[in-house]
């Protein structure tokens, strides 16, 4: 059907040569097209499919019809076939709703993110209220990593339509995809009665065993995002992993769900069957690397180039496209820009990759976020770093190549044992922090710096951060000064800074230059995983990471928990909120 369908919208594109078949006179297409949207309407796809097929071929400039052959072919499953129509009728009639909305359908099916947006924009701009729009311009936001953006629409369409699950469950991952809790996310009052109505809803079908996969797919991604509920989303996660036939949606789900308590195994089992089920599902490969890297050292270079090529087309709007990314071809005189493309924490990790690359010669440019300019710049080997808010083109930098600084792993083909022998050397200036740094110095004992928690408004906060009341045995230790590392206004900051009587120079810090400074004049650091636990193992000093039950290639892979950094000291919790045993050994550790 695409082959006709194709050629019959080829033909449109120069005079077309005499019809084949008589067109349709206008009052006689009319009641064919209508009577066509009916049996569509009915249910009967593939049966309106063929009817709107013969009157297109009579009638190709018909954008009622094209449109509706686009939906037709749609839902007859040949989303291909369907796009090419409804490219046509917009075309035609810019303003024809069904045609925008469905090319956006048929876009966000087939992995169109270009195209999606384009037409998810012009169905607003014919229907600003229909959630169906308002939905796929979330989702072509959330590709293009639009956060604000992305959750504006979500929020507008759970206003249009409460009872509509589809933009809660968006919203849900947009969630998840940018790791901002959920309720930053929400700026209608409706999203929370939406939600909570929602879960008890499929609970209580869960629990009559009338919950189809797609509902318990639903039931599980509310459940995992939120510390309350958690528990009751592993619970119905363990029993549903007894079954033998799983949906690609429900096993990617509880993936998810089983990589988050440590059960790597069972990740990894359920990554498997959603890559056989449906290769193409956005980010399934990169989940699957990911459970490959923590499993072990094998297929490294073969796992890191999965990720990024996938990460790379399911978040547009992070990477650079204007030149072609350096994949490890011979660069000559050529220029490369080098760029941050993740969080501060992430990005000190791969800074180590800079004076690798100048070792080989290549000439580059680096650019990253301004927080971490300063210290950045203390890493040789770049040509100019470059400290703006937002990436330059590579073009105005004469730059012919792009690479993000984790593409440089694949780029220069680096072992991961190369890699372990570089690590990160990070100095501050001498001239940040002076007064704070004298008035460290001074402190009796130990100093011994402490980061429990990080940002409160991350999405898995709940699951990084040390409760004040675990922390209190660390507190009794004798001999050492603490010192206050987090800087973000947790609303248990005050409590566990009086706890510890802790020096506080957060205060000082303006950028994690100042806070390097900081950290400097520390004999230690105690840090949950966070840009600080990178920062103080960059800068060299002892580390102990406190971890949650999650595997993370950052901090384990296989049984190396000092994959990256040789100074870190990695103590996991065993299950998610139990902290006595970790805190106890870490208090061992601490004493000598």
């Amino acid at each position: 059907m695409t082959g006709w369908i194709s050629r019959t919208l080829t033909r449109l594109s120069a005079p077309p040569p005499a019809p084949t078949v008589e067109p349709l006179p206008e009052a006689q297409l009319r009641q064919a097209v209508e009577a066509a949207k009916r049996t569509l309407t009915e249910g009967d796809f593939v049966g309106a499919r063929a009817a709107l097929r013969e009157i297109v071929n009579s009638n190709p400039e018909d954008a009622d019809a094209l449109a509706h052959y686009g939906v037709a072919a749609h839902m007859a499953g040949d989303p291909a076939d369907g796009r090419i129509a409804l490219a046509r009728a917009v075309q035609i009639n810019p303003d024809h709703f069904i045609a925008q909305k469905f090319l956006a359908v048929v876009c966000d099916a087939l992995g169109d993110l270009h195209r999606l947006e384009a037409a998810a924009r012009n169905a607003l701009r014919l229907a600003p209220r229909d959630r169906d729009a308002l939905n796929l311009y979330g989702i072509a936001c959330m590709n293009r990593f639009q956060v604000e953006e992305a959750a504006k629409s979500f929020n507008a369409a759970i206003e249009a339509a409460p009872n509509d699950m589809a933009a809660l469950m968006n919203l849900e991952l947009l969630s998840a995809r940018s790791l901002q809790d959920r309720r930053t996310l929400e700026y209608s009052p409706k999203v929370a009665a939406a939600r909570a109505q929602t879960i008890n809803r499929l609970r209580a079908q869960f629990r009559r065993n009338q919950l189809d996969d797609a509902g318990l797919r639903s039931l599980l991604l509310l459940l995992a995002g939120a510390k309350d509920t958690f528990p009751s989303a592993v619970e119905i996660a363990r029993k549903v992993a007894e079954r033998e036939e799983f949906p690609t949606l429900l096993a990617d789900q509880l993936s998810g769900i089983f990589i988050n308590i440590g059960d790597a195994a069972t990740a990894e089992r359920f990554r498997k069957i959603v890559v056989e089920q449906d290769p193409n599902l956005p980010l399934t490969k990169t989940n699957l690397a990911h459970a490959r890297l923590v499993s072990g050292y094998d297929n490294w270079l073969e796992n890191w180039k999965t990720i990024q090529a996938e990460e790379r087309s399911a978040n547009l709007g992070v990477f650079a496209s204007e030149v072609p990314s350096w994949t490890g071809q011979r660069l000559g005189r050529k220029k490369l820009l080098v760029y941050q493309e993740q969080g501060i924490g992430d990005a000190i990790l791969a800074l180590r990759m800079v004076p690798m690359l100048a070792k080989r010669g290549a000439q580059f440019d680096l650019w990253v976020l301004p927080p971490l300019a300063g210290l950045a710049g203390s890493v040789k080997g770049y040509q100019n770093l470059i400290r703006t808010n937002t990436r330059p083109d590579a073009r105005t930098l004469g730059c012919e190549y792009v690479s993000t600084l984790y593409g440089l792993i694949t780029g220069l083909g680096a072992s991961h044992e190369e890699l372990a022998r570089n690590p990160t050397v990070l100095a501050p200036s001498p001239d940040r922090a002076t007064a704070t740094r004298n008035r460290l110095r001074t402190l009796p004992g130990r100093r011994i710096g402490l980061a429990y928690g990080g940002n409160p408004n991350r999405r898995d906060d709940w699951a990084r951060a040390i409760p004040p009341s675990a922390l209190k045995p660390l507190a009794g230790l004798a001999g050492i000064s603490w010192v206050n590392l987090v800087i973000d206004n947790r609303p248990d900051k005050a409590e566990v800074i009086q706890m510890f009587g802790m020096d506080d120079p957060m205060g000082d810090s303006k950028d994690f230059e100042d806070t390097a400074a900081i950290i400097s004049e520390l004999d230690a650091v105690i840090a949950i995983d966070s840009s600080v636990a990178h920062l103080s193992c960059s800068l060299g000093k002892p580390v102990w990471v406190l971890v949650p039950p999650m595997l993370d290639w950052r901090w384990q892979i296989g049984e190396d928990t000092r994959p990256w950094w040789p100074n870190a000291t990695v103590l996991r919790r065993p299950a998610m909120g139990q902290w006595d045993s970790v805190i106890e050994e870490l208090a061992r550790q601490v004493r000598g």
